[in-house]
């Protein structure tokens, strides 16, 4: 099993776009350190050290570890911690890959290759095409592994039946700490519920580009 003293991870709300920008660059704005994976050290009170530099870990950082050396995550959660670093310990040894540590709130919250340069939401808030400024916001949620985003177009409705009310709209997820990429997608939301509910997560995604040959404005502009 992994540590018993990993951080948990965080998600907070916002209720505009700015208040969305003030948490993004505040708390939540990712730092990065570059290191080797022989260079990581784990240790039993929750935290990882690398070339002096120390933070204390959550859950996914742990699991990105046990990926990374080819460990099955079943196995790394029977095992106990010193079983766990033995193996890991082994196996980096074998491994000089460069790698890219994410922090968010001053933890480490998941280790991805060196070369990993993810989309800034507050770069993609500033990029928004002029089709946005005529949707309403709905709401946004970040967390120490994702953020997601959504507007609600009130000219396009739907309603079956007088009181049942479904908005279109326009959902927007990135990461920038190793988890799945920018995408936007199509969504519904029925306004039955006093906080409403989403019937249709996703429809017609289109998804950040990783090609290299694409500059990083270009790629905003892509999605």
């Amino acid at each position: 099993m992994f540590q018993k003293k990993l951080i948990t991870e965080k998600s907070v709300s916002a209720e505009s776009i700015d208040g969305l920008r003030d948490i993004l660059e505040s708390d939540f704005q990712p730092k990065y350190f570059t290191t080797s994976l022989r260079d990581l050290d784990l240790h039993e009170d929750g935290t990882v050290t690398a070339e002096g530099k120390r933070w204390h870990c959550t859950e996914e950082f742990m699991r990105k570890v046990a990926k990374a050396i080819g460990m099955p995550i079943n196995y790394a959660y029977k095992i106990d911690f010193a079983l766990f670093k033995e193996n890991f310990n082994r196996r980096k040894t074998l491994d000089c890959r460069g790698v890219k540590i994410c922090i968010s709130r001053g933890y480490a919250v998941n280790v991805c290759k060196a070369d990993y340069f993810p989309a800034r939401t507050v770069d993609i808030l500033e990029n928004l095409p002029d089709r946005f400024r005529n949707f309403r916001f709905n709401n946004a949620a970040v967390s120490d592994s994702s953020v997601e985003i959504s507007w609600c177009d009130e000219k396009m409705q739907i309603n079956p039946q007088p009181g049942d009310t479904i908005l279109g709209g326009i959902k927007l997820t990135n990461s920038e700490t190793g988890s799945t990429g920018l995408r936007a997608s199509l969504f519904t939301l029925r306004l039955v519920c006093s906080n409403g509910c989403v019937i249709l997560d996703e429809k017609y995604s289109t998804r950040w580009s990783y090609d290299r040959r694409m500059t990083y404005s270009l790629s905003l502009i892509h999605i």
